[in-house]
Formats: C-alpha cells, structure tokens, sequence
C-alpha cells in the first residue's frame, strides 16, 4: 500500500495548532489575574482585637482591692484572661516540714511566722483581676470565731471579722458564657459557709491578711482539722487533727 505523507503532516499540523491555543488560553488566564502589570490578592482580614473586659472591673475596685491586686506578680502571666476568656491552672511544686516535726512543732513553726492565726468562717467571697489582668485573687470576708495571734481584723476592733485574701478565683463576665478561672494547686478556694483554721500575715496597706504560706490552712469537718493541701510531715492523717489538740498548741504558742 502507498504512504501517504500528507496524514503525518496533518497530525504534526494538529498538534501545533492545539499546542499554540492552549498557549493562548494561559496568557490569557494570567493576563485577567494581573491588573496594570501588579499582582492581584485577596483583601487580609483585619486583626482580631480582644475584648477589654479588664479593664472597667479594675476600675470599679476600691483603693485598698487596687493595693491587693498589687501582691500577685509572681502569678504574673503573659495574656490577660477576662480579654482572652481564657481560664489558667498554676501547678506549685512544694517541699513540706522534715518528718521529725510533732503537731506541736508545726504549728508554733506557722503561728510564729504569721500575724495572724484565725479560726474563722466565710462569710462572702469576691474575686477580681490582678494588677496586670495576667492572673485572679479572692477576697474572703470571714466572721472570727477565735483569734490565736493577732486582733480579728486590724483596725476593725471587736467587729469579729476579718479579710483573708488569696490567689486563684473565678469571675462571671455577663458577656462570656462561663466563668474565667484561675487556680493555684496550693491554695485552692475556700468554701462560703465553710470554717477554716487560716495562717497569714497582715499588709497595711491592702487592709487584709494575706495567706502566704501554702501549709497554714486547714478546714474544719466535725471537730477535726484538715490540712487544704496534703502533706505527711506532722503526722497528718486522712482523717485531720483533734481540733481541741490544735487550740491546746496554738494557745501556748510562745515565739521568741
């Protein structure tokens, strides 16, 4: 059978042609994304600017709230947690008493490195943002129903009550649709209605007494005193302390 070379030159002939619109075709979607020689890209969005709800609550504290605001740097965070609706839990590692130390030792140790050893009742709690909104405390108003060190409340004279302030707590913002948080694994909130045996050390200008050392606190349930944070190093068992044997120890405290 005869070639026939004119089909060879039709194919190269087609396959030209295809090859050249499909050139086209691609200079012309390149051209209609480019305007006057720039490339076209899609509008950033904005960035996302968080909500002050700090704040209007710090500027609603009092002076002295203000002044206890200002105890908490060492909690000092990186966000401020109203603004962020974010909620933080702060893990403190701690080293407890040496194992030798009797009940007694314990808690002259405690009483006489506090101002004040109160046993009290909790008779309100309110929480605000720290200084920087980085962190939350609490204020706990507390009716005394004994004082083993110090007067029930500095300045209050026999009003029987006192204010205990502590890091961690919880605020409602009306806008957000849970509480922001923040808690301390050694001091964790105090229950309203609830009696504790309390260790602090009194700051004049804050008008409370703040609880700084993570073993003098303890809760009161059915006559026996447990400590808020577990430690074995006076003995302490599941169970608690006699609350009449603590009362013997702290009223014969002597502190040189």
């Amino acid at each position: 059978m005869p070639r026939r070379p004119w089909r060879r030159q039709c194919a190269i002939l087609f396959v030209f042609v295809l090859g050249c619109a499909l050139a086209v075709s691609v200079a012309l979607l390149g051209s209609a994304s480019q305007g006057n020689g720039a490339v076209q890209t899609p509008p950033k969005s904005p960035p996302v600017v968080p909500t002050d709800r700090t704040t209007p609550l710090l500027a609603q504290m009092t002076k002295v709230q203000r002044a206890r605001a200002k105890l908490y740097a060492e909690f000092k965070g990186r966000d401020r947690l109203l603004d962020k609706n974010f909620s933080t839990d702060r893990f403190v590692d701690f080293i407890s008493f040496p194992r030798t130390r009797t009940v007694e030792a314990a808690l002259t140790d405690l009483a006489c490195t506090s101002t004040h050893v109160l046993l009290a009742q909790v008779q309100s709690v309110e929480s605000h943002p720290t200084e920087d909104g980085t962190f939350i405390f609490s204020d706990y108003d507390v009716r005394v129903i004994e004082a083993f060190r110090g007067e029930a409340r500095p300045g209050a004279g026999a009003r029987g009550v006192a204010t205990f302030t502590r890091p961690g707590g919880s605020i409602i913002v009306d806008a957000l649709p849970v509480p922001v948080e923040a808690m301390v694994s050694t001091f964790p909130s105090l229950t309203n209605g609830d009696t504790y045996l309390l260790f602090g050390t009194y700051v004049a200008e804050a008008e409370a007494v703040r609880t700084a050392d993570w073993q003098g606190q303890f809760r009161l349930v059915d006559q026996r005193v447990i400590p808020l944070v577990t430690f074995d190093a006076i003995g302490v068992t599941p169970d608690g302390i006699d609350l009449g044997r603590v009362q013997r120890a702290l009223r014969s405290v002597s502190c040189r």
